[in-house]
């Protein structure tokens, strides 16, 4: 399952009724203030949102072969990279049954931190969970 966390930024994240998780650190979320990231910097919110494995076998968890790599927005000016909580770089996140894992996000906001010659991916990700075998 996927879920937002009950901690303060998982306000940032919210399940749709067709079950899509959706992050909004702008104006158009009315459950936070502020209309953003800061410009210039890097902003990190930790405990966004969780996964968590509930089925019988253990699971490796990407995002559509994305997760801990940079995402970029259709701006020259936003990096963003959804990372495990707790974890270094590079890592695998995998879950055993029952197991859950927060995520954070980390925006990088700086004129031209995109090089001109990356192509920003889709508005819409999948995360995918595999069964690993033992």
């Amino acid at each position: 399952s996927i879920e937002p966390t009950e901690g303060p930024n998982g306000e940032y994240a919210e399940v749709s009724a067709g079950g899509v998780l959706e992050i909004s650190m702008d104006d158009e979320n009315e459950s936070v203030n502020g209309d953003g990231v800061n410009p210039e910097s890097v902003t990190v919110a930790t405990e966004v949102f969780e996964i968590q494995n509930q089925g019988t076998q253990d699971i490796s968890v990407d995002l559509d072969g994305t997760l801990g790599d940079p995402v970029v927005f259709p701006d020259d000016d936003l990096l963003v990279a959804l990372l495990p909580d707790d974890e270094s770089l590079p890592f695998e996140l995998e879950l055993s049954s029952g197991e859950s894992q927060t995520i954070a996000v980390v925006a990088a906001a700086f004129d031209g931190i995109v090089p001109s010659d990356v192509e920003p991916p889709a508005e819409s990700f999948t995360i995918i969970a595999e069964g690993v075998e033992q």
